[in-house]
């Protein structure tokens, strides 16, 4: 009996490994580099990227990674992740569609994650959020908080060296909810609310490598699943919050969530409370954290490159001087535009997207990649290849001047993805960028730390560093 149980059980995790691409992981034509690459904490898209370009010529194209509970094949050219994004034949969404069922709630039922007629009505939902109109709304705002972030770093830079990267995180934090949410987080004034430790909670608890083994665990109602099921709850209960107070608001600003919750209304296009949590969520997470990372990077960056630093501080005074710019004048900084694009080149926020999947088998040149496994691009390898930069690892805008950006590959640059599913909010992510840095070199002169480590390190694929230090010198 107890052979025959134990013949069951090898039957069934052999099945199940079959089902997760083991197969493919182990005798697949894909090179790999090996499944304890991703229980590194540090650095990990740079010592993929050295890995990717050490095996060249037979990761050109593509590899194979092992993701815990299923093996992704991963585009390494522009060439095969332009196939990945734009082929509506062979490729379909996947993302949200993993994991413990509670993380699908929130990631599985929003814009990023719907497929073809589901998807078409989400987005026609969001296309009047995202115009012109509603930028304009939304920038007074951004001005008022940027300016109350730039009170902060000059109380902190009275202290010393200033950690950028604690203060963006709160600054974008707060953007959000003014902007969106109509709500005040108060985070840059040290309110730390137990609903966003929820969501940080379930962000850290959801990606823990035994969750996505095993999703089943988080049923359990002790062990490790206490804390992840606690976060769940108060983080539905904050977005439920979120939508109820919007909704009874009358007359607010016409904005991203206002066009939501009216279309919600709709009994034939609109969406369901589900959805519109699932889609809250999604916002919540890509107007934050992505943001975040861009910025810490950003200021990284021009400290450690005075000469561009100061050649974009002549140009944001030679059109708005010392004041708070227009929203038009913000559109006639080409500079600007050129240093903010080398910073998410070199710093992409988020570094190997895995978020779609093949329908059937595909062949490519000459690469096989099996039926139902997930697929992704590695936009860090893409936009540090010396196969498409020259000096890759030095800062140079002038890559994206308008001269220069003739000849540039469309998908070689990919901080917001590319294709039909583009990133729909990064509008709204560079005009914040735009003003967040006009603000700061009209106020602050960015310069290394005097004490503090210079050096910024990377934590995870969302790649917010750890820490960015640096010395803010009052102009006035």
């Amino acid at each position: 009996m107890l052979y025959t149980l134990l013949a069951i059980a090898i039957a069934a995790i052999t099945y199940w490994l079959y089902g997760r691409g083991l197969y493919f992981y182990l005798f697949g034509d894909l090179k790999t580099p090996g499944f304890l690459f991703l229980l590194r904490n540090r650095n990990q898209e740079m010592l993929l990227h050295k890995w990717v370009e050490d095996n060249k010529p037979a990761t050109k194209d593509f590899y194979k990674l092992w993701l815990f509970d299923q093996v992704a094949v991963v585009a390494a050219s522009p060439d095969a992740a332009k196939f990945l994004l734009t082929d509506r034949d062979h490729v379909e969404k996947a993302f949200g569609k993993r994991g413990p069922v509670k993380a699908q709630e929130l990631f599985g039922h929003n814009i990023v994650s719907a497929e073809g007629a589901d998807w078409r009505r989400q987005k026609s939902l969001y296309s009047g959020a995202f115009g012109q109109d509603s930028y304009k709304i939304y920038f007074p705002i951004f001005t008022e908080v940027t300016k109350k972030c730039m009170k902060k770093f000059a109380d902190d830079a009275e202290k010393g060296d200033v950690d950028v990267v604690q203060w963006l995180s709160k600054f974008t934090l707060d953007v959000l909810g003014l902007s969106i949410f109509e709500i005040d987080f108060q985070s840059m004034d040290g309110k730390i609310s137990e609903y966003y430790e929820a969501y940080r909670g379930f962000l850290k608890e959801g990606f823990q490598a035994k969750f996505l083994i095993a999703p089943w665990l988080t049923s359990l109602p002790f062990g490790p699943a206490t804390k992840y099921n606690q976060c769940h709850a108060k983080l539905i209960e904050l977005l439920s919050s979120i939508i109820e107070q919007k909704r009874n608001h009358k007359g607010g600003k016409t904005d991203i969530l206002a066009h939501l919750i009216q279309a919600s209304e709709s009994a034939d296009q609109g969406l369901t409370q589900q959805e519109l949590i699932s889609n809250v969520f999604v916002l919540f997470l890509a107007g934050h954290d992505t943001t975040s990372s861009a910025l810490s990077w950003l200021v990284y960056e021009l400290s450690r490159n005075q000469d561009i630093q100061e050649r974009l501080y002549q140009q944001i005074i030679s059109v708005a001087g010392e004041r708070d710019p227009t929203y038009e004048e913000v559109h006639k900084m080409p500079y600007l535009d050129m240093v903010i694009s080398e910073s998410m080149r070199m710093h992409p926020p988020v570094t190997l997207i895995i978020s779609r999947k093949a329908t059937e088998e595909i062949h490519y040149n000459g690469v096989t990649i099996p039926k139902d496994h997930i697929v992704g691009f590695d936009i860090n390898h893409i936009h540090h290849s010396p196969d498409i930069w020259e000096n890759p690892e030095s800062f140079d805008p002038e890559r994206f001047s308008a001269e220069r950006k003739k000849g540039m590959h469309r998908f070689a640059y990919l901080p917001f993805s590319l294709g039909p599913r583009q990133c729909i909010g990064n509008t709204f992510s560079l005009i914040e960028q735009h003003i967040f840095t006009i603000k700061l070199l009209q106020t602050f002169k960015v310069l290394p730390p005097q004490k503090e480590s210079a050096e910024a390190t990377r934590v995870s694929f969302i790649n917010t560093p750890e820490k960015a230090w640096v010395t803010l010198q009052p102009r006035k």
